[in-house]
């Protein structure tokens, strides 16, 4: 008897609201043709800058997308981490992405362009800042590291003792 009455409940219930139904009549007469082709547009364009612009900055690279409104990020050659580069990017610049982990792609993040365009250069602006202060930090990292005294192989005891150790540690770095 529940069965059933679930089954009542979700077809009196559970629909496409009124307004949508109302909506779609235009949309399915053609009327509304003007009004797709604009934002195809508009999505078309967002994408092609947001790519640019996101292969400008060094250590991140992505394709173009083909009909969807997010970029999937390729940051392995900044982190091989992409919960901690997603978490830390936007406690540092306010910037939300989706890491890589989430889809089973670790090493990516996906970035929606979404919204106008300045928002999405301001976003990007960003993600170049955060990535430039953390490339930095890992080229500093890896100077310290190969300006060491080279007696011997260097042990992670060795390497606790100095401050190259401590900043690989919090990039999730490795020292070679």
């Amino acid at each position: 008897l529940i069965s059933v009455m679930n089954k009542l409940q979700s077809q009196s219930t559970s629909n496409i609201n009124s307004v949508t139904q109302k909506a779609a009549i235009p949309a399915l007469n053609g009327e509304v043709d003007d009004d797709i082709e604009m934002m195809r547009k508009a999505f078309a364009g967002r994408a092609g800058e947001a790519a640019k612009l996101m292969n400008e900055i060094d250590g991140l690279s992505v394709r173009k997308p083909e009909g969807a409104f997010y970029l999937f990020v390729n940051i392995q050659d900044i982190s091989n981490d992409s919960l901690k580069f997603a978490k830390d990017l936007l406690a540092q610049t306010g910037v939300a992405v989706v890491p890589g982990v989430a889809f089973g792609s670790e090493g990516y993040f996906r970035l929606s362009f979404a919204t106008d365009i300045e928002s999405i250069r301001e976003g990007i602006k960003r993600i170049a800042e955060f990535v430039k202060e953390k490339g930095r930090l890992i080229r500093y990292t890896k100077k310290l590291v190969f300006q060491m005294p080279t007696k011997g192989i260097m042990t992670q005891s060795y390497h606790k003792k100095h401050r190259a150790w401590d900043i690989a540690n919090k990039l999730n770095t490795p020292i070679y």
